[in-house]
C-alpha cells in the first residue's frame, strides 16, 4: 500500500531541485559572468562571418564551431589546474568538435564510411604535401579553416576568463579579420568596424572586472550598474573614435610606410605562396 506524498516532502523534493539546478548553473557560468562570454563570441562571430561571407570553400557554421570553442575556453578556465594539463583535454575537445563538423561535408553512407572517407583524403593531401603533389580537393581547406575558428575561438576564451587579458585574444581576432579581408571587396570592411566597436568593449569590460576584482579582495563592495554604465560609455566612445578616424584626411606621405608594413609581416607568407597554390588547388 502507498501513501500520497506529504507537502514537507515535495517541498523538501523541491529545495533539493533548486540546490542542484544552482549547483549546475555555476558550475556551467563563466568566471567572470555571462556578459563576457557573449561579448567575446560577438567578437569573434565578427571574425568568422567575414570568412564565410568570402565563401572561400564550403564549410559547415563556423559560427557554431566558434561558440563550442569558446564554451571549451569559459569551463576549462574556471578548474584550478596548471594550464598544462588542461591544453591537452582541450585540444582534443576541439579535434572531435571540428571531426564531427567535417563529416558533414561528406555526403551519403553512415557516419563510420563518412569519417573513414574524411581520413582518406586527409591522407591523401598528407601524401601530395610529402611528394611535391597537386590538391584539388576542398575538404582539407574546409577543416583547416574549422579548426583555425575553434582555436581562435577557444584561445579568447581562455585568456579572457583565465588571465583576463583582452589584449592577446584582439590581437589574434584582428589578424585574423584582417587577413581575410584583404582578399574581399571594400563593401565587407564593415566586419572590421563591427570588430573594432566590440573589441573596444570587450577591453572596458574586462578592465572593470580586474577593478571590482581588486576592490573585493579590499573589502570594498562594487558599485551596482557599474560595468553596464561603463559598457554605454565604452560604446559611444568607439562610435565616436571610430567616425573621426573615417573622416580625418589620409596623408599620402603615411601611405608607403603602410605599403612597407604590410609587406614586412606578411614577407615569410609569401615563401609557402606556390605551396598553398599547390596544395589548395580546389579553391575557386
Amino acid at each position: 500500500m502507498t501513501t500520497a506524498p506529504t507537502a514537507s516532502s515535495l517541498r523538501s523534493g523541491l529545495d533539493w531541485t533548486k540546490r542542484a539546478l544552482l549547483i549546475v548553473s555555476q558550475g556551467l557560468s563563466p568566471q567572470s559572468g555571462w556578459a563576457p562570454f557573449v561579448l567575446v563570441f560577438l567578437t569573434v562571430l565578427s571574425v568568422v562571418w567575414s570568412i564565410e561571407q568570402a565563401k572561400w570553400v564550403e564549410t559547415p557554421s563556423l559560427a557554431m564551431i566558434a561558440f563550442w570553442g569558446i564554451t571549451t575556453g569559459a569551463l576549462l578556465a574556471k578548474i584550478r589546474l596548471p594550464a598544462l594539463f588542461l591544453q591537452p583535454f582541450a585540444l582534443l575537445t576541439g579535434a572531435g568538435v571540428v571531426a564531427w563538423h567535417s563529416t558533414k561535408l561528406i555526403s551519403g553512407g553512415s557516419l563510420a564510411y563518412r569519417f573513414d572517407e574524411l581520413w582518406n583524403r586527409a591522407d591523401a593531401w598528407v601524401t601530395a604535401a610529402s611528394t611535391n603533389g597537386i590538391s584539388t580537393d576542398p575538404v582539407p581547406f574546409s577543416f583547416a579553416l574549422m579548426a583555425l575558428s575553434w582555436l581562435l575561438s577557444y584561445l579568447c576564451a581562455w585568456f579572457v576568463f583565465r588571465n583576463q587579458n583582452f589584449w592577446i585574444p584582439l590581437i589574434l581576432a584582428g589578424t585574423g579579420i584582417l587577413i581575410n579581408l584583404s582578399y574581399l571587396p571594400a563593401q565587407n570592411f564593415g566586419f572590421f568596424i563591427t570588430y573594432l566597436i566590440l573589441s573596444m568593449l570587450l577591453a572596458a569590460l574586462v578592465h572593470i572586472r580586474r577593478r571590482e576584482e581588486r576592490w573585493k579582495a579590499k573589502g570594498v563592495t562594487p558599485i551596482p550598474y557599474l560595468a553596464a554604465t561603463n559598457i554605454h560609455h565604452a560604446f559611444w566612445l568607439a562610435t565616436i573614435a571610430i567616425v573621426i578616424a573615417f573622416l580625418l584626411p589620409i596623408r599620402e606621405s603615411s601611405l608607403p610606410a603602410f605599403k612597407r608594413t604590410y609587406e614586412f609581416v606578411t614577407m615569410p607568407l609569401e615563401r609557402y605562396h606556390g605551396d598553398f597554390n599547390r596544395l589548395f588547388a580546389g579553391i575557386p
